[in-house]
């Protein structure tokens, strides 16, 4: 069995699926097909709705995550599938149209109140009176587009607190000799591997290199003052370790704080 021609790595899925939902119907014995290669892009199913279970779960996981892009990918493929490739009567698409409500229905349940109160719903049931189906598609597609924006709003405000509070906590302790991933993480009850990805997604560095960054530019600070030697100034910056201190100057400035030294003397 072969799934529908893909133009893209994200269909494979959907390629998958078709295969497998063909080889569910199709009424051929084993012995029959052993030697044939059926592909679902040239099985014309009658009277078939598409809307298999896995597809509704990524429709309200992706819609919760306000992953826009890939909602209106799925939902494109089910248009296709069912006004488009399946053959099917009004009445089942009617059927296709309030299963796609359901799921509408399911999403809004996991949302926020407030959330459900933003959207205009209007009557949430197709019935035999609506005479243009392919428009209630879209304006059902509509309201999957318009939760998942919000949520993706809602999560991009809170990652933009959740930074700040980050960020505070983390100039508030630059020199602390304990400052890691660990150390930050856990103040905010986040996994080293979550707060190391959230941290290099919402800054554009690695922790490590944000912390050794802020701390070599605070001891250019220090030494070009001359009351310090290069030790002091690594302590006074949360290094506890010389050697670790003088491969974080070279890596942040170029130059050894030795040579940084001497050329502040030159001047």
């Amino acid at each position: 069995m072969l799934g529908r021609t893909c133009s893209s790595l994200f269909d494979v899925q959907y390629a998958f699926l078709d295969a497998k939902e063909l080889l569910e119907n199709i009424s051929l014995k084993y012995e029959e097909i052993e030697n044939n290669i059926i592909c679902a892009d040239e099985w014309q199913k009658s009277d078939v709705i598409y809307y298999p279970l896995e597809i509704e779960e990524k429709i309200i996981s992706l819609t919760l995550a306000g992953r826009v892009g890939e909602i209106k990918s799925i939902l494109d493929m089910l248009f296709e599938k069912n006004f488009r490739e399946n053959n099917l009567s009004k009445n089942l698409k009617i059927i296709f149209l309030n299963e796609l409500l359901a799921t509408f229905i399911k999403v809004l349940n996991r949302c926020d109140s407030s959330i459900a109160s933003t959207l205009e719903l209007k009557q949430l049931f197709v019935t035999k009176e609506k005479q243009d189906l392919e428009a209630v598609f879209e304006e059902i597609a509509k309201k999957f587009f318009e939760i998942s924006k919000i949520m993706d709003q809602n999560k991009k405000s809170h990652n933009e607190k959740l930074l700040e509070k980050i960020l505070d906590f983390i100039h508030s302790n630059l020199y602390n000799s304990q400052m890691s991933i660990s150390f930050v993480a856990s103040q905010f009850d986040l996994s080293n591997s979550y707060f190391s990805f959230f941290f290099k997604e919402q800054t554009g560095m690695k922790f490590s290199d944000y912390i050794e960054k802020l701390r070599i530019e605070k001891a250019c600070e220090l030494l070009r003052k001359g009351k310090y030697n290069i030790d002091e100034v690594a302590k006074m910056v949360g290094y506890t370790n010389a050697h670790t201190f003088r491969r974080a100057f070279k890596k942040v400035i170029g130059i050894l704080p030795s040579e940084f030294c001497e050329r502040l003397r030159e001047v």
